[in-house]
């Protein structure tokens, strides 16, 4: 079921040059996948595939937005799935009051989940945490998704605050591991904390030990290693870096080495302490090995940010400077710029780690349209009070790449650019918001 729902779907479409055409194709793949799950009721995988499909495939393709758009108009599809499958699309509205795509992902996502949690079933071909972040991280596309269609109000920051609810959910929900124990993402602060606390515990259980023990590890290096171990990268070839980690473990100071060494009275105790620390120092590891995999972090805070006004405004401030640099408002067009950079500065000082994902590389595009701007008005870039300096340093690989792409050649930040770039229409023409 699910290779020939593929081919429909993935193979069979792309033959097609009409989009209209590639649609109907896509529809075929899902209702065969619709058909499987009728006789395959316990296989909450192939459940998912159906969400998958109208995520991945009707939401991320080349066309998306035009099968967004046909899936909104397609009343008979809507009519169909009503009768036939248990997702119903009414329960899918997006802004406009019509089926979306990304809503019906997350249903078909959710539905799947609950078929896995009611019927004890083991899922197959997905990894169980993968799974289970399905139908959080589809209504975080979708309020990505309903944004770049211009919700910019309190339609898209409700958006947010249910992908991020539904996301701190996931983060709340047991998760078995590959070693045969359950773990939650939101648990991994509990156990650094407590491994923490237990280090400590441990360490005044023998005072100074911890360092006699330091001080003997250190004395073992070979003079080439104590250098490497003291010199920072800077001063360092490449061979000497590459043993550093080798050097650190020579160093390291286990639960057992400290519990060992310490006086006889507090062994007994000593050791208790360090299993409890070995246990939490592992539980914290695995936990954040599992949010790395799928980005927890990252999507917990980006839910965040996005429910504020400031991200609002910021991202508000730029569509309109791009509108009215395609009417070739220049001065307005820039007065919205510099607006729209003070907001994003607040938002990255609010939430630094935001500054190097994908939205920053967007955030570049337009920085380096504001350059062009700039050139138009025989003025130097960055300006003296330009927001954005430590955002273009953090990205200064990035943002070298896209300027030598619209300009010729990289822009070092920091010089002075006055002169109209070459490839830039006079500015008495319309230019494109994309050069």
């Amino acid at each position: 079921w699910r290779f020939q729902a593929h081919n429909l779907s993935y193979n069979i479409s792309v033959q097609f040059d009409g989009y209209e055409h590639k649609y109907h194709w896509i529809k075929k793949g899902i209702d065969f996948l619709i058909d499987g799950t009728k006789y395959n009721r316990d296989e909450p995988g192939l459940t998912s595939d159906i969400g998958w499909f109208f995520g991945h495939k009707l939401s991320r393709a080349d066309e998306r937005v035009l099968f967004r758009e046909l899936f909104r108009q397609d009343v008979d599809y809507h009519d169909k799935l009503n009768a036939e499958t248990p997702v119903k699309t009414t329960s899918a509205l997006g802004p406009d009051q019509r089926p979306d795509t990304w809503l019906m992902a997350h249903l078909w996502y959710s539905y799947a989940q609950k078929t896995a949690d009611t019927k004890d079933v083991q899922v197959r071909g997905v990894a169980p945490l993968v799974f289970h972040s399905y139908p959080g991280k589809a209504r975080i596309d979708y309020a990505d998704a309903i944004e770049s269609e211009g919700y910019l109000d309190e339609v898209g920051q409700e958006a947010w605050r249910k992908a991020g609810e539904l996301w701190n959910e996931f983060g709340d929900r047991s998760i078995p591991n590959s070693r045969g124990y359950l773990i939650r993402l939101n648990d991994f602060e509990v156990f650094r904390s407590a491994d923490r606390k237990y280090w400590e515990q441990l360490r005044e259980l023998g005072p100074g030990v911890y360092e006699q023990l330091e001080a003997a590890k250190l004395a073992k290096l070979t003079e080439e290693e104590r250098f490497i171990h003291e010199t920072s990268n800077a001063e360092l070839t490449d061979e000497q870096i590459g043993q550093r980690p080798a050097i650190s473990r020579k160093l390291e100071i286990t639960y057992e080495d400290l519990a060992n060494h310490v006086p006889a009275e507090n062994r007994v105790e000593a050791k208790k302490l360090a299993s409890k620390a070995r246990i939490n120092s592992a539980l914290a590891s695995a936990t954040s090995s599992y949010r790395d995999t799928i980005n927890y972090v990252y999507w917990k805070i980006r839910c965040e940010a996005e429910q504020t006004d400031t991200m609002l405004a910021a991202r508000k401030y730029v569509l309109e400077a791009e509108r009215l640099y395609e009417e070739t408002a220049l001065t307005a067009a820039r007065a919205e710029f510099e607006r729209a950079w003070e907001k994003w500065a607040e938002v990255y000082e609010m939430y630094p780690d935001l500054r190097g994902d994908v939205e920053a590389e967007i955030l570049l595009e337009k920085i380096v349209l504001y350059q062009e701007l700039l050139g138009q008005l025989s003025e130097a870039f960055p300006p003296p009070d330009f927001k954005l300096t430590s955002f273009l340093e953090y990205n200064s690989f990035e943002y070298a790449e896209l300027a030598r792409e619209a300009f010729g050649s990289a822009t070092p930040i920091g010089s002075n650019v006055g002169e109209v770039p070459p490839s830039t229409p006079d500015s008495g023409e319309s230019p494109s918001a994309s050069e």
